[in-house]
């Protein structure tokens, strides 16, 4: 990525199309990961308030930028300690982080929530600048 007085340029602008001058000031990082911070969410039943997805993780996940998320879903859905398949019907998704950065114990829905669609790079749902962060929700497996 290069950035030229604070504002990271696209992709497709190159150093000569920039119009830079002698004074400019001009960054260049290279980046071969994006850092996410996860929060895992496991699905409790029971009557209310117990119900519903409690926080049972946080933690931080190294994407590479140049991979598709399809690509990359192990590294951003756990296992979930049942046997068979894993992370089939979790549920990730990209939220804001807060000022605080304050983990909800139970999750009730994320500030600006999006889905994390699987054909989009990292870059596209998190950005590069960690106020994105990724809450994957665990469905209940086994009995109510």
């Amino acid at each position: 990525k290069i950035a030229c007085g604070g504002e990271v340029l696209d992709d497709a602008t190159t150093i000569a199309s920039a119009k830079l001058d002698a004074s400019s000031d001009l960054t260049a990082v290279v980046m071969n990961s994006i850092k996410v911070r996860r929060h895992v969410y496991q699905a409790r039943g029971g009557a209310p308030p117990y119900r519903g997805y409690h926080l049972v993780a946080t933690d931080e996940v190294e994407l590479e930028p140049g991979k598709k998320l399809g690509e990359q879903w192990t590294k951003m859905v756990p296992e979930d300690g049942y046997p068979g398949p894993s992370g089939y019907k979790a549920f990730p998704v990209a939220f804001q982080s807060t000022p605080s950065f304050e983990v909800p114990k139970k999750w009730e829905g994320g500030m600006n929530e999006v889905n994390v669609e699987q054909d989009l790079l990292p870059e596209d749902v998190f950005g590069v600048d960690g106020e994105v962060e990724l809450a994957v929700l665990l469905p209940m497996r086994g009995m109510d």
